[in-house]
C-alpha cells in the first residue's frame, strides 16, 4: 500500500481480513468499512445483530486507526426501509459511544 501514490482511504469488504488491514494500514490510511449489505435482506431485522458488526469493527480498530462506514449494494430491504434509518442511528450510537 505504502508504494501507492496519494493514496488516502482503502476500501474494507465484508469477507475482507479486517486484523491483517488493519495492520498494515495502521494509522495512515482511511478504513472505508463496507458492512455486508445481507442484514437488510432478512424476513426479521435484528437490531442486536446489526449493532453486535459494528462494534465488532471498533473493536478491532479501536485507536490504530482511521474509520469511517459505508453502507452499500443493498439491494433489498424486504420492503422495511426503516431498517436503513435505524442501521444509521445504532451507527451513529456505537461510534459515539467508541469516541
Amino acid at each position: 500500500m505504502s508504494k501507492i501514490p496519494n493514496l488516502r482511504k482503502i476500501s474494507v469488504s465484508p469477507w475482507a481480513n479486517l486484523e491483517t488491514i488493519v495492520r498494515e494500514a495502521g494509522d495512515r490510511y482511511v478504513l472505508s468499512v463496507k458492512p455486508s449489505p445481507a442484514i437488510f435482506a432478512g424476513d426479521s431485522w435484528d437490531p442486536e445483530r446489526a449493532r453486535s458488526a459494528l462494534e465488532s469493527v471498533i473493536d478491532a480498530t479501536r485507536g490504530s486507526c482511521h474509520l469511517e462506514f459505508i453502507m452499500k449494494d443493498i439491494s433489498t430491504v424486504g420492503y422495511h426501509p426503516e431498517r436503513l434509518w435505524e442501521w444509521e442511528r445504532i451507527a451513529m450510537q456505537v461510534v459515539e459511544k467508541a469516541q
